[in-house]
Protein backbone atom coordinates (compact mmCIF):
# COMPACT_ATOMS: atom_id res chain seq x y z
CA UNK A 1 0.00 0.00 0.00
CA UNK A 2 2.55 2.47 0.89
CA UNK A 3 4.86 1.86 -2.08
CA UNK A 4 1.73 1.97 -4.64
CA UNK A 5 1.53 5.38 -3.53
CA UNK A 6 4.82 6.45 -3.81
CA UNK A 7 4.83 5.68 -7.24
CA UNK A 8 2.75 8.34 -8.49
CA UNK A 9 3.60 11.19 -11.29
CA UNK A 10 4.36 14.07 -9.08
CA UNK A 11 6.76 11.98 -6.92
CA UNK A 12 8.44 10.98 -10.19
CA UNK A 13 8.80 14.64 -11.40
CA UNK A 14 10.26 15.31 -7.75
CA UNK A 15 12.61 12.85 -7.95
CA UNK A 16 13.87 13.49 -11.57
CA UNK A 17 13.79 16.80 -10.75
CA UNK A 18 16.16 16.43 -7.88
CA UNK A 19 18.57 14.37 -10.07
CA UNK A 20 18.67 16.90 -12.67
CA UNK A 21 19.59 19.18 -9.90
CA UNK A 22 22.53 17.14 -8.42
CA UNK A 23 23.50 15.98 -11.91
CA UNK A 24 24.42 19.97 -12.80
CA UNK A 25 25.42 20.54 -9.75
CA UNK A 26 28.03 18.45 -9.16
CA UNK A 27 29.37 16.84 -12.56
CA UNK A 28 28.98 20.72 -14.68
CA UNK A 29 28.53 23.20 -11.93
CA UNK A 30 31.90 21.84 -9.71
CA UNK A 31 33.78 20.19 -12.19
CA UNK A 32 33.70 23.14 -13.94
CA UNK A 33 34.60 25.44 -11.28
CA UNK A 34 36.47 23.50 -8.81
CA UNK A 35 37.12 20.39 -10.36
CA UNK A 36 36.11 17.27 -9.31
CA UNK A 37 39.90 15.78 -8.32
CA UNK A 38 40.92 19.04 -6.37
CA UNK A 39 40.49 18.62 -2.88
CA UNK A 40 38.59 21.54 -2.29
CA UNK A 41 35.59 20.30 -5.02
CA UNK A 42 36.11 16.51 -3.09
CA UNK A 43 34.84 18.64 -0.03
CA UNK A 44 32.01 20.68 -1.62
CA UNK A 45 31.15 17.29 -3.75
CA UNK A 46 30.75 15.75 -0.16
CA UNK A 47 29.14 18.19 1.14
CA UNK A 48 26.77 18.81 -1.55
CA UNK A 49 25.95 15.06 -1.65
CA UNK A 50 25.36 14.99 1.52
CA UNK A 51 22.63 17.91 1.86
CA UNK A 52 20.67 16.01 -0.93
CA UNK A 53 20.69 12.59 0.59
CA UNK A 54 19.22 14.18 3.69
CA UNK A 55 16.81 16.21 1.61
CA UNK A 56 15.79 13.02 -0.33
CA UNK A 57 15.60 10.96 2.81
CA UNK A 58 13.14 13.57 4.39
CA UNK A 59 11.40 13.51 0.83
CA UNK A 60 10.93 9.87 1.58
CA UNK A 61 9.88 9.99 4.69
CA UNK A 62 7.18 12.36 3.96
CA UNK A 63 5.69 10.20 1.13
CA UNK A 64 6.00 7.09 3.02
CA UNK A 65 5.07 8.20 6.43
CA UNK A 66 1.54 10.02 6.49
CA UNK A 67 2.43 13.47 7.63
CA UNK A 68 -0.81 14.07 9.07
CA UNK A 69 -3.98 16.20 8.26
CA UNK A 70 -6.47 18.65 9.06
CA UNK A 71 -8.68 17.88 11.68
CA UNK A 72 -12.43 16.34 10.87
CA UNK A 73 -13.73 19.22 13.78
CA UNK A 74 -11.61 21.79 12.66
CA UNK A 75 -13.41 25.31 11.43
CA UNK A 76 -11.68 27.96 10.52
CA UNK A 77 -12.29 31.47 12.37
CA UNK A 78 -14.69 33.38 10.96
CA UNK A 79 -15.57 36.85 12.01
CA UNK A 80 -17.66 39.54 11.12
CA UNK A 81 -16.90 39.89 7.47
CA UNK A 82 -18.75 40.41 4.00
CA UNK A 83 -16.00 38.72 2.85
CA UNK A 84 -14.07 41.86 1.43
CA UNK A 85 -10.79 42.65 3.02
CA UNK A 86 -10.86 46.52 1.95
CA UNK A 87 -11.21 47.75 5.97
CA UNK A 88 -8.48 45.69 6.61
CA UNK A 89 -6.22 47.62 4.30
CA UNK A 90 -8.08 51.28 5.19
CA UNK A 91 -7.14 50.87 8.88
CA UNK A 92 -3.74 49.72 8.41
CA UNK A 93 -1.53 52.33 8.55
CA UNK A 94 1.78 51.76 6.59
CA UNK A 95 4.45 53.59 8.48
CA UNK A 96 8.35 53.10 9.33
CA UNK A 97 8.65 55.16 11.82
CA UNK A 98 6.41 55.35 14.78
CA UNK A 99 5.36 58.37 15.77
CA UNK A 100 3.12 58.32 18.89
CA UNK A 101 0.22 60.31 19.41
CA UNK A 102 1.17 62.82 21.99
CA UNK A 103 3.85 64.13 20.16
CA UNK A 104 4.13 67.49 19.50
CA UNK A 105 6.63 69.29 16.81
CA UNK A 106 9.20 71.64 17.97
CA UNK A 107 8.64 73.94 15.27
Amino acid sequence: MKWRRSVSFPILAILVLMEMVYYGTVFVFLDDWLGLQSPTGWINVVIFTSLASFTLFSFFVSVLINPGGVPSGYFPDIEDNDGSNQESRDAVRFTFIHIPSNFSYIF
